[in-house]
């Protein structure tokens, strides 16, 4: 499950937003009904960042897979199915050649591991 980034955060935050929570809340259903485990993975741009809190695109990149799996912790999924990992910006969807590129290489995937039987 891909989302893009400004559907959950402020540009270069990583707290939620009430919209992006909602967002969340409707996919929660889905994950309680899967079995297996999920990766939160935390994506980003090309483009450096360099804040107090954030120096680099893997601090943010993380910190937003972070802030989405305290999300679905708080919604009942079991924290022992979850693990949070930041990429930045090493694993393009896009080119980072112009603002639509970089702007899908900006997400949020939800990778959902089934059991095998």
């Amino acid at each position: 499950l891909r989302i893009q980034d400004h559907l959950l955060f402020d540009s270069a935050q990583a707290t939620l937003t009430v919209p992006g929570q909602r967002v969340l809340q409707g996919i929660v259903a889905l994950l309680e009904h899967s079995t297996g485990e999920i990766s939160v993975e935390g994506h980003s741009d090309n483009l450096p960042i360099d804040t107090p809190r954030y120096p680099s695109n893997w601090e943010l990149s993380s910190a937003r897979a972070s802030a989405v799996l305290r999300y679905l912790v708080l919604q009942g999924i079991d924290p022992a199915r979850l693990r949070a990992i930041g990429y930045a910006a090493t694993r393009p969807l896009a080119s980072n050649d112009d603002r639509d590129g970089r702007a899908a290489n900006r997400h949020v995937e939800l990778v959902i591991h089934e059991r095998q039987q």
